[in-house]
């Protein structure tokens, strides 16, 4: 949902009483805020009992308990695992108001909230003529109420009452306040909102308090779907990057048996205190502004009261104001906790128009006080503008705020604002290489240069063919003028662009770099990788090797710009080609795939043999590449590669790249390395050592009553629960499908044959990839789409619940073995032939028969709308028929905890047929069957491995359950496979 919705939406749980002829009935309900759930530690209540009440019926009289886990997440969060047991612990005196729910024998208290909606000042213009009908709307969980309209008013005075019913305890915390533009017409227009807290209610009453207004600026509020489209991702919050007004609210709670909803008109209170303020502003410089020829304007807001600064044109990408305003003197609420904030606009004006591009929102108490202290500051863009595009810069302000009381200024002397005096150097970039740079082409690649701004001065490397690891080697001089006074010294800008043959270049990476930080001696000093951002600097993507050098001009000239080329050592780097495995789930996948590699200028551009994917899976050749490596393992290239198919129309399927830096001999890194993710328990749910389904309480006179423990401790309860094999197994399988014979639960002999045969395998908590260190191979993925440079209608069709990714996505995997060989260490008569003879000797395809050992599925997600599934067992090795299996004959009903006790053959060819997926779905009579969740199990990675061939017994495994899209484990299957020859299947029924 959009973030906006998330911060304001409540979770409601109703329980009903199901009747077969008259409408269901309720019997309680329970309201949490969203933001509450999240707010809390985990963001997540986990295992929490709610009392659930029904007050058009009951009054304030719990009807019951659900225990229940919930989790609310924000893009990126992941929902944190529990310990068995971490939940077991008695909770006794003050730890009881923890749980926030009381047990049944202490009644909820009422209070009738009362929010006093009493006056705003300076709303907007919302009407088409200008003006105003502005209303208050207030929230509090599902209730809500509102004031009278004010007709064409932008100062209303309300001067009204609002009551709500409230019952405490309550996970609903937000009073949320909004305020509309009242239409006759149409639908009534959302201007802004703002939001108190209960609990601080509670405690101590709220006086006449103003509260600012902010959202996107006056331009966008009539049209919100506009703002809506331009933010493009729903993840993303309604701007507030603009004062809208302000509102002077009070709020107090007071006890009641019966609170009612309702209003009523109150006496006019007196406003709060004011004081007389001084707003303090030197304006110098700005940088990096999107401007296009246009000049630039900076405007302030203080609440309603603005100031200007002069307009001026760009000087390379800088801009000079070197402005002093004269002080500001407004009249603002005396509480500091009242103020509202400093609002600048950057405005590109044009001959005959005029657009903000920018914006910067400053707490005025970050800037109180008036001793000089001018800084830069990073200007935010303005997503609304027509000229926003992903990444977009909008520069950079170095500028000097005070603020305070009037009486306090006059005891500070103001900053001199002039023009500082400068020294001219020589800037040195030495741009080495770069890695994991983020793909603006369609292709899965860029094609990366460099480009270096600071003031006026800019410069920029060669650009590199489709390549996300580039090698420039380069170096840029440029000459910059540095002031004396280093705070005041703009920030050396480094950015990584894509080039672009009939298009704008698109931005995919860049940073700062500050002067005081570059190192004015002779040499420049050990090149440093530096991580590149966007817009956020937290998420970051790609890295630049570079080292930075400041040399007065007249030092300059008499040292020489060294050769940043490493020392290196003639080598053979050996790629051993067994074939591509294209990702679980591609779409068109190639006919007659073949492999280019390319090196750039370090080696000949090679390319494998296409192979038919109808008749082989694996194109076994190895490929020598001759190239000089360096000494040390930080300047190591990498190798890009290209999949194609050489179908009717030859077209590009992906493209990957292979550092060389941990196959170095003299480097001491491990190869790359990609395993599941290690999942300990499924969030929300049970610890998956139950074994058995819950037992129904014993039945007593009131059964429901008996339910319902009578104290938090109860309460907090869940019974032992044991890991063992000893579940009755399934009845007698189908054709094709192996079961364990059926257990009566008068054959207490049988069970314990069953436990005693499951216990002869060892075990594993999670999957076995983490145990299985020595890889037959390595692995690369290759990828195709990009991150930036998304036309418009591309971005509009992403998935709006992840923003920030573009189309880029693996399609699949290179498998084989990279190998350097230092030139005087190369095996005598190792040649392409004799490696690419030994390579299909190895690896000639086989028939085998996978044996799959499905025991148990465990804390599986409900799917159901009574909280529960029906498994069954899906898998396939391959998209033949002969290698697919759907056990849809023995479907488990109604349980997350199936016992499946099946096993199943599927043949393959290895190396080839390589990842044997298990899903398992729910069971619909009336809609289409659900996934629950998948695992894959790499067949290659563990035939060829050599310690899985050493393991006598192959352990069962506790494997995770995946869905698409999902970063959420789905649920556990306890499994085993085998593989065998044909003859050992033969000789092993």
């Amino acid at each position: 949902m959009p973030r906006e919705d998330f911060n304001h939406t409540q979770l409601v749980f109703d329980v009903y009483d199901a009747n077969t002829v008259f409408r269901n009935e309720l019997i309680g309900s329970y309201e949490f805020d969203l933001q509450r759930i999240h707010g809390n530690k985990g963001h997540e209540y986990h295992r929490q009992w709610i009392g659930i009440t029904n007050f058009d019926k009951a009054g304030s009289e719990i009807q019951g308990y659900l225990r229940v886990s919930i989790s609310a997440l924000l893009p990126g969060e992941v929902p944190p695992s529990h310990e068995e047991g971490e939940d077991d612990e008695e909770v006794e005196g003050d730890d009881l108001q923890k749980m926030v729910l009381l047990p049944p024998q202490i009644p909820l208290t009422g209070y009738r909230l009362c929010l006093r909606c009493l006056r705003g000042a300076k709303l907007p213009d919302m009407d088409v003529g200008g003006g105003c009908d502005p209303f208050l709307r207030v929230l509090f969980g599902a209730t809500r109420n509102e004031t009278p309209v004010v007709r064409n008013n932008r100062d209303p005075i309300w001067n009204h009452e609002l009551r709500l019913p409230v019952w405490t305890p309550t996970f609903s915390d937000e009073i949320l306040v909004q305020l509309y533009d009242w239409d006759r017409a149409s639908q009534d227009d959302f201007i802004a909102s703002c939001s108190l807290r209960l609990t601080d209610v509670l405690m101590n009453e709220l006086p006449p308090t103003w509260f600012h207004l902010y959202g996107p600026p006056r331009s966008s509020l009539r049209d919100s779907v506009a703002v809506t489209n331009k933010l493009l991702h729903k993840g993303e919050r309604r701007p507030e990057t603009a004062y809208l007004g302000r509102l002077l609210l009070s709020a107090v709670a007071k006890l009641d048996k019966d609170p009612q909803i309702g209003s009523v008109a109150i006496p006019a209170p007196a406003n709060p205190m004011v004081a007389e303020y001084v707003f303090r502003c030197d304006l110098f410089q700005g940088s990096e502004f999107p401007l296009g020829g246009d000049r630039v304007q900076v405007v302030f807001h203080l609440g309603e009261n603005n100031q200007c600064s002069k307009s001026v044109n760009a000087r390379g990408t800088l801009c000079e104001f070197y402005q002093q305003f004269e002080d500001f003197k407004v009249v603002l609420p005396a509480e500091p906790n009242q103020l509202p904030d400093l609002i600048v606009d950057f405005l590109a004006k044009g001959t005959l128009s005029e657009s903000r591009f920018g914006y910067l929102r400053i707490k005025l108490a970050d800037i109180m006080g008036f001793t000089p202290r001018a800084r830069w500051y990073q200007v935010l863009p303005d997503k609304l503008s027509a000229s926003y595009k992903d990444g977009m810069v909008c520069g950079f302000l170095l500028a000097n705020f005070g603020f305070g009381h009037a009486a306090d200024a006059t005891r500070f002397k103001r900053m001199v604002v002039v023009k500082p005096r400068t020294q001219r150097f020589e800037l040195r970039a030495f741009i080495y290489q770069g890695r994991n740079l983020a793909a603006a082409d369609k292709t899965g690649s860029s094609d990366p240069y460099v480009r270096l701004l600071m003031g006026t001065a800019k410069g920029q490397t060669p650009h590199r063919n489709q390549t996300l690891f580039p090698l420039w080697y380069n170096v840029v001089q440029m000459a910059v003028d540095i002031p004396d006074d280093i705070s005041m010294a703009q920030n050396l800008i480094l950015q990584v662009l894509d080039h672009d043959v009939a298009d704008e270049d698109d931005m995919i990476g860049r940073l700062e770099i500050p002067v005081s930080k570059i190192s004015r001696g002779r040499a420049p000093g050990e090149p440093k990788w530096m991580s590149l951002y966007m817009e956020d600097r937290n998420n970051q993507e790609g890295e630049v090797l570079a080292a930075f050098q400041l040399l007065p001009m007249e030092q300059a000239a008499r040292v020489p710009v060294p050769d940043i080329r490493p020392p290196t050592k003639p080598c053979m780097v050996e790629v051993s080609v067994v074939g591509l495995r294209a990702a679980a789930g591609a779409k068109d996948p190639p006919s007659h795939p073949y492999i280019q590699f390319d090196l750039g200028e370090l080696a000949p551009q090679r390319v494998t043999q296409p192979i038919d994917i109808s008749t082989t899976q694996n194109h076994l050749q190895v490929l020598h590449f001759p190239m000089d490596l360096p000494l040390n393992s930080l300047y190591c290239p990498a190798i890009n590669f290209t999949v194609f198919d050489k179908g009717l129309i030859k077209r590009q399927i992906g493209a990957g790249t292979i550092p060389l830096a941990p196959y170095l001999p003299w480097s001491n890194l491990e190869p790359p390395r990609e395993l599941p993710e290690l999942v300990d328990r499924v969030p929300g749910a049970p610890p998956d050592s139950l074994d058995e389904e819950p037992a129904p309480p014993p039945p007593e006179e009131d059964p429901l009553r008996a339910a319902i423990p009578t104290d938090i401790s109860q309460a907090n309860e869940h019974p032992g629960e044991l890991f063992d094999f000893t579940s009755p197994p399934p009845a007698a399988g189908a054709r094709g499908i192996r079961t364990l014979p059926d257990v009566a639960d008068s054959a207490p002999q049988v069970e314990e044959e069953i436990s005693d045969k499951a216990d002869e395998y060892p075990s594993v908590d999670h999957e076995l990839e983490f145990e299985l260190k020595d890889q037959p191979w390595n692995e690369f993925k290759y990828y195709r789409g990009q991150k930036y440079g998304l036309s418009f209608w591309e971005k509009m069709k992403l998935d709006r619940t992840m923003p920030n990714v573009g189309t880029k996505h693996a399609v699949g995997r290179l498998k084989g073995q990279v190998k350097v060989y230092p030139r005087d260490q190369i095996p005598p008569g190792r040649t392409e032939e004799s490696a690419t003879r030994e390579l299909v000797q190895l690896y000639t395809p086989k028939d085998y028969t996978v044996r799959v050992y499905i025991l148990r599925g465990r804390q599986l997600v409900p799917k159901d709308s009574n909280g529960s599934s029906d498994p069954y067992i899906v898998l396939y090795n391959g998209t033949g028929a002969a290698q697919r299996i759907k056990d849809i004959a023995h479907v488990k009903s109604k349980t997350l905890r199936p016992d499946f006790y099946s096993t199943f053959e599927l043949p393959a060819k290895l190396p080839g047929q390589s990842e044997l997926v298990v899903e398992i779905w729910d069971k619909d009579i009336l809609g289409s069957d659900e996934m629950i969740g998948a695992t894959t199990i790499d067949l290659e990675n563990r035939i060829f491995c050599e310690s899985w061939k050493r393991i006598e017994k192959k352990p069962i495994e506790k494997r995770a359950l995946w869905v698409p899209n999902s970063s959420s484990p789905q649920g556990k299957v306890e499994m085993f496979v085998e593989i065998l020859t044909t003859e050992e299947a033969a000789r092993t029924p």
